[in-house]
């Protein structure tokens, strides 16, 4: 998972006019933490960077000089499923907007970028990997040995009394412990 270190957010852009300030303006407000940003102007170049420096977030412009954003969209659903994906159209792009979301865009913003709701969309975006992380993180404690069967327990005592039942299940029938034959092993 990407836990405590900083989130790393590529953005593709097409032109950077105006962008910049929103950007910088953003990044100053922002109460999340902090962003590690790199700024590409081609599909090429964003291509290069998901695979060398895997981004966790990224702002993509559907205009590229080399590549259509809802291809190279595409492209980085299929390399890099986790990596959330906001794209920046410009007006009037409502059927390519729709199109790009169909294709797993976390979210649309139409140029020219408000820092606000940039910011919001940031947020948000953060907040879902923050969440994916730590349901992944979860999901994994899981395996580890904190459940036996349907039973989920964390405790030292439930540990025990998995490691009694794991030792005894190849040589009997686990479902017929009597409640105080349990109680009896978890004391031991």
């Amino acid at each position: 998972g990407w836990g405590c270190r900083s989130r790393q957010v590529l953005r593709a852009w097409s032109t950077v006019r105006g962008t910049a300030s929103t950007w910088t303006r953003s990044r100053r407000e922002s109460v999340t933490g902090e962003y590690a940003a790199r700024t590409v102007d081609s599909g090429a170049a964003a291509e290069q960077i998901r695979d060398s420096w895997r981004p966790q977030l990224v702002l993509m412009d559907l205009e590229l000089s080399d590549v259509d954003g809802t291809e190279l969209l595409a492209r980085f659903k299929e390399a890099a499923p986790g990596t959330e994906l906001i794209m920046i159209g410009g007006h009037g792009s409502v059927a390519r907007a729709v199109d790009a979301m169909k294709a797993g865009a976390y979210s649309f913003i139409e140029k020219p970028v408000d820092p606000d709701v940039l910011l919001a969309v940031l947020e948000k975006a953060l907040e879902r990997l923050r969440l994916s992380d730590e349901n992944q993180r979860l999901r994994e404690q899981l395996k580890v040995g904190s459940t036996f069967g349907n039973i989920v327990g964390i405790s030292e005592k439930m540990q025990q009394l998995f490691q009694l039942m794991r030792l005894a299940a190849p040589t009997a029938n686990v479902a017929q412990f009597t409640l105080a034959e349990i109680e009896r092993l978890a004391i031991l």
